[in-house]
């Protein structure tokens, strides 16, 4: 899977998203998935957690674990968040104790997945980390209406010991968005460079319904409910029917 290394990033990566609005999303992934989970616990799940910041939030309704594949982004978050249990791992084969209530993944992180196998995958992990009744709430990256290639974007962002500067350049190859970002980051220790490198796939959201359905899920799209606008998969996992009374099937029979 080919995906931005985060290596340099890490120790930054909260400075640059400091606008993003994780209360509020959090708030509302709270306020989806008690309307929708249907498995009456409160153990919750965020797979591509990166530094944790959405968790730092859940934790206030939910008893939380992450999971990343980052070592540098899970240094982050285990430093920030004392006390939680971070786990590193690949969304498509991760493994962690127990199941879950509610799933997340979020800021677009199934756009890294390369082909339909690696979603396929994906979201059968999901399907069989969740409890039944529980829901996974799932992020998608842009569709390919969506993209628009040529662009040039800069962000800025600072402290009062740091500060960063981010420019970037959009292509595409295919059905892949291609994003080459430049970072200027400063602090005490002077003026330092790095590059990012994303590439990631363009879906179209009927496509990964129909995924997350072939995975066992009953899913439905909540198009403008994330703060960035690209829309929200709610996914739940069915309950299990209730089992059968040992004894026979229970219909009447002649004296």
């Amino acid at each position: 899977m080919e995906r931005a290394s985060y290596r340099e990033l890490a120790e930054w990566y909260d400075l640059v998203y400091a606008r993003k609005q994780y209360a509020r999303e959090a708030r509302i992934l709270h306020r989806l998935a008690e309307r929708s989970g249907r498995s009456g616990g409160h153990r919750l799940l965020d797979v591509g957690c990166g530094t944790g910041e959405h968790l730092r939030f859940l934790r206030a309704w939910y008893e939380v674990t992450g999971v990343d594949a980052s070592p540098e982004m899970l240094r982050v978050a285990r430093r920030k968040l004392p006390g939680i249990p971070f786990r590193r791992g690949d969304m498509r084969d991760f493994v962690v104790p127990g199941r879950f209530d509610v799933l997340t993944c979020l800021f677009s992180a199934i756009g890294y997945l390369e082909d339909d196998a690696a979603l396929s995958a994906t979201f059968a992990r999901f399907f069989a980390a969740l409890r039944p009744g529980g829901v996974a709430l799932i992020e998608p990256w842009l569709r390919p209406v969506d993209w628009r290639p040529g662009g040039v974007h800069l962000l800025e962002a600072g402290d009062r010991e740091r500060s960063v500067a981010r420019m970037n350049a959009s292509d595409r190859d295919g059905e892949f968005s291609i994003m080459v970002m430049h970072y200027l980051v400063g602090d005490r220790r002077g003026v330092r460079h790095f590059v990012e490198h994303h590439r990631m796939r363009l879906v179209p959201h009927g496509h990964l319904l129909q995924l997350l359905r072939r995975a066992g899920f009953h899913p439905r799209l909540e198009r403008s409910v994330m703060p960035l606008g690209r829309g929200l998969l709610v996914a739940v996992r069915p309950a299990e029917p209730p089992a059968r009374r040992s004894g026979g099937s229970g219909r009447r029979t002649k004296p």
